[in-house]
C-alpha cells in the first residue's frame, strides 16, 4: 500500500510531463517588417547590393553570421546583415532627433529558415517617428522619404511586395494634435481671464468716477 502511494505521484508527474506542449515560435512584428524573397539568400544579397549601387546608396558593411559560426566550428543557416544609408538623409534625421543615431544607418537581415525559405527582415524607418517622438513635419517628411526608399529597394531585391501595416495616424501625430488642442484651450482660458480682468477694471473705474461725482455732497 505504501509503495503504491509513493509511485502514484511519480506516475502522475511523468504523465503530465510527456504531454507538455512545446511553446510555438511567434514572430513579433510590431516594429519589424518581414518579407519572403523569391531567391536564395546569396542571390537576394547580390540583388540588394546592385540596387544600392544603382541608387548611389552606400553599403557600410555586411556581416556574415554563417561564416563567423564556421570559424569556431559551428553551423548556421545563411544569415546576412547589411548596413547601408546616405549621409544626407541620415544627417537630416539625426539633426531632427539625435537619439535616432541608435537606429541609423539602416540595416536588413537576409536569412534562410528551417524550410529553406529566404526572408528579409528590417525595421521600417517610419517607426522612427513614434519611437523617437519626431513632431516636426519637415522631419517626418524626411523619415517617410527614407521609408519609401528602403521599401522600394527591398521589393526590387526580393521581387515581392511589402504590405504596409502602418496606421493612418502615428502616435506622434496624435500627440501633436493633443498638444495643439491643449494650446487652444490655454489660449481660450487666457482670453476669458483677460475679459474678466477688463471687466473688473471697468467696474473699478466707474466706481471711482461715481465717488468723485458724489464727493461734493459730503
Amino acid at each position: 500500500m505504501r509503495t503504491a502511494l509513493f509511485l502514484f505521484p511519480l506516475l502522475l508527474f511523468f504523465s503530465c510531463s510527456s504531454h507538455e506542449e512545446v511553446p510555438e515560435y511567434v514572430f513579433n512584428s510590431d516594429e519589424m517588417t518581414k518579407i519572403e524573397s523569391g531567391f536564395s539568400p546569396l542571390v537576394t544579397e547580390k540583388r540588394f547590393l546592385t540596387v544600392l549601387a544603382q541608387k548611389e546608396i552606400r553599403q557600410f558593411n555586411t556581416i556574415d553570421h554563417k561564416s563567423t559560426a564556421e570559424n569556431i566550428g559551428e553551423n548556421l543557416r545563411e544569415s546576412l546583415v547589411i548596413t547601408f544609408g546616405t549621409a544626407e538623409i541620415g544627417t537630416a534625421i539625426i539633426s531632427c532627433r539625435q537619439t535616432t543615431g541608435i537606429d541609423l544607418p539602416m540595416r536588413i537581415l537576409i536569412y534562410e529558415d528551417v524550410d529553406a525559405k529566404t526572408w528579409v527582415l528590417f525595421n521600417d524607418p517610419i517607426n522612427l517617428i513614434d519611437k523617437h517622438s519626431i513632431f516636426q513635419e519637415d522631419c517626418k517628411d524626411v523619415v517617410r522619404e527614407l521609408s519609401d526608399i528602403v521599401i522600394e529597394i527591398v521589393e526590387t531585391a526580393t521581387d515581392s511586395k511589402v504590405i504596409s501595416t502602418q496606421v493612418s495616424k502615428s502616435k506622434a501625430d496624435k500627440m501633436a494634435e493633443s498638444r495643439e488642442k491643449l494650446e487652444e484651450g490655454e489660449k481660450e482660458l487666457d482670453e476669458e481671464v483677460a475679459k474678466m480682468t477688463d471687466g473688473n477694471s471697468t467696474e473699478d473705474s466707474n466706481s471711482t468716477e461715481s465717488d468723485d461725482d458724489d464727493s461734493w455732497f459730503w
